[in-house]
């Protein structure tokens, strides 16, 4: 069962429907693909600049049958105007609806995007694609003979398809990030590559007017991954309008199944004709829908309700400069949303005059979650790359709310407010000075910490603390550390949860670089229960305990903190030690 977000949106969808589809003339009819012969001569509809549909000549070739799975056919074409000659298959193209004798045999998807004096255009039979609009368009899809088709699409891997793409290719609906440079794009790209995604960067972003054309086969239409002062988004073109929905694309967008992502009306600027793969250049239009399917032989989407968002905001405050103020809306995934949380804040960093290469930022990041308080975390970043760390950090903790196994609440908003300083504020730790290796239990410990700062200069600093009076007759650790080696050291055994609300927690307690982290650290056998790890349980009690139910026996012993302290500093603070002491 589909789950529906109801809002606002969906009463506006149902009074504006009437505005967002073309009440035509001249119906079509679908041709099966038995009736597709080879010399017939069709058209295809699609959008080159603005709004305005364009149709093209083209002729059959032949039927590829099995060509993206058992039973998959798809029906080869070639283009026979010199304007597509040229071009050759043009990415963005991908669902433009091809009709022989006025009827719809399917979606242009695929071709060659190296074509040398010709277009070879795959188009996926409209047969195979309507099963993706499920029982929503189960009714409608019965006068077409179709509904026996729903168990001959389903996805192939993307390893069987990848190896179709050497040959004849999908065309991808470009997705393209506007607003983001290279260098961003550069540093996400192993996280992309990771899902498998390929992203672009170029012009556009939101049309300037209202896109008021009606939808119809034919029409330009973008899958929305962020919207506002940060564009991500795919266009491609809409094959076939059954009532409130609608087919798209011809291929796969990700082929993630079951989605939930916003449709918006979109624009072509141009078409850029290029060796490697010529597209479309576009703008993205209002939102006007959701996408509830992406498989294997096209997209489904309903128009009316809209998908919920993220709302996402950055603001930036520098010295003697305005603050810098970004919003977008965010659709949510639990693994390509951090990442593109994370470039855009990466971006919003960058891309003013007041960036320089050195600085030091104080971030903060807030989360506002359904049901739950607000998960707030503070950090500093100093030196080089800084952009790149916040982004990281923020993408890792996004990941953390967003993509685990508790069937996570949905974050409604994401604030990151950042203060940059042109300056880079560090302290080095050199060396830790222990006054005395073997004390008495419930005695002083006097630390010297030896530091100095990103000029040179040298300084220390003073620390002492009391022994805990439990602890006796043992040998133990004393750590002074910087943030990420201070949570290595609390969290050194792998981090597990039983419930959303540990992942929270841990989020909480994660150290900030602004702190130096003294711990005394001793080793001690426990059980780990509810995402807890009860450790410094007398040997009794863990007996006890060995065989019940719900219960993980530690295999090995784990670090527990038998003190610790924190002491602030006025930069990021860089470095760690270990001193071994004897409690008599």
């Amino acid at each position: 069962m589909r789950f529906r977000f109801i809002s606002v949106f969906s009463v506006l969808g149902i009074c504006l429907s009437c505005g967002l589809f073309a009440q035509t003339s001249e119906p079509y009819e679908l041709m099966p693909i038995e009736e597709v012969k080879p010399g017939m001569e069709g058209e295809w509809r699609t959008v080159m600049s603005g709004t305005s549909i364009e149709s093209f000549p083209l002729r059959v070739i032949g039927i590829a049958e099995h060509f993206v799975g058992p039973n998959q056919p798809v029906i080869i074409c070639e283009a026979i105007d010199d304007v597509n000659i040229l071009s050759g298959p043009v990415a963005g193209m991908s669902g433009s609806p091809v009709f022989i004798d006025g009827k719809l045999i399917g979606a242009y998807a695929y071709g060659y995007t190296w074509p040398k004096e010709q277009a070879i255009i795959g188009v996926t039979p409209i047969h195979s694609m309507l099963p993706v609009l499920e029982d929503k368009g189960g009714e409608n899809a019965v006068s077409g003979g179709v509904n026996s088709y729903w168990k001959s699409v389903e996805p192939a891997s993307r390893g069987r398809l990848a190896d179709y793409q050497t040959v004849l290719r999908p065309l991808p609906a470009p997705l393209i990030a506007s607003g983001i440079s290279d260098h961003t794009l550069e540093a996400f790209r192993g996280e992309l590559d990771a899902l498998g995604i390929e992203m672009m960067t170029g012009p556009g972003g939101a049309a300037r007017a209202e896109l008021s054309d009606p939808l119809e086969a034919g029409s330009a239409v973008s899958a929305i991954l962020m919207q506002g002062d940060f564009n991500f988004g795919a266009t491609g073109t809409v094959t076939h309008i059954v009532g409130d929905q609608l087919l798209a694309f011809g291929h796969p967008f990700f082929q993630w199944g079951n989605v939930e992502m916003p449709l918006a009306k979109a624009e072509v600027i141009t078409i850029v004709r290029s060796l490697p793969s010529s597209f479309k250049l576009s703008n993205m239009g209002g939102l006007v829908g959701r996408i509830y399917q992406d498989r294997l032989t096209g997209i489904a989407a309903e128009i009316g309700p809209v998908s919920p968002m993220t709302d996402f905001s950055v603001s930036i405050t520098y010295p003697d400069f305005e603050v810098k103020n970004y919003s977008s809306q965010m659709f949510r995934h639990p693994r390509l949303s951090p990442i593109i949380g994370a470039m855009a804040t990466m971006e919003a960093l960058r891309g003013g005059l007041e960036y320089s290469e050195e600085q030091t930022l104080r971030v903060t990041t807030r989360f506002k979650l359904e049901g739950y308080d607000s998960v707030e975390l503070t950090d500093i970043f100093a030196g080089t790359g800084v952009d790149s760390a916040a982004a990281f950090q923020q993408m890792a903790v996004h990941r953390l709310i967003a993509d685990n196994s508790f069937d996570p609440p949905p974050i409604e908003s994401m604030e990151v407010e950042i203060t940059s300083r042109p300056v880079t504020e560090i302290t080095y730790l050199e060396a830790v000075y222990l006054h005395q290796d073997q004390l008495q239990s419930g005695a002083t410990v006097e630390l010297t910490l030896q530091m100095k700062n990103h000029q040179g200069d040298r300084f220390s600093r003073e620390v002492s603390f009391k022994l805990p009076e439990e602890i006796r007759k043992e040998r133990v650790e004393i750590l002074v550390a910087d943030a990420i080696a201070a949570d290595q050291a609390e969290f050194e055994d792998f981090y597990t949860a039983s419930r959303f609300e540990h992942i929270l927690e841990r989020i909480e307690d994660l150290k900030s670089r602004d702190h130096i982290y003294i711990k005394l650290l001793r080793r001690s056998p426990g059980i780990s229960m509810e995402g807890q790890h009860l450790a410094g349980l007398p040997p009794s009690t863990l007996t006890l305990l060995k065989n019940a139910k719900g219960l993980k026996i530690d295999k090995d012993t784990v670090r527990q903190s038998g003190f610790d302290m924190s002491i602030p500093v006025d930069s990021e603070f860089r470095g760690s030690a270990i001193l071994p002491l004897i409690v008599d």
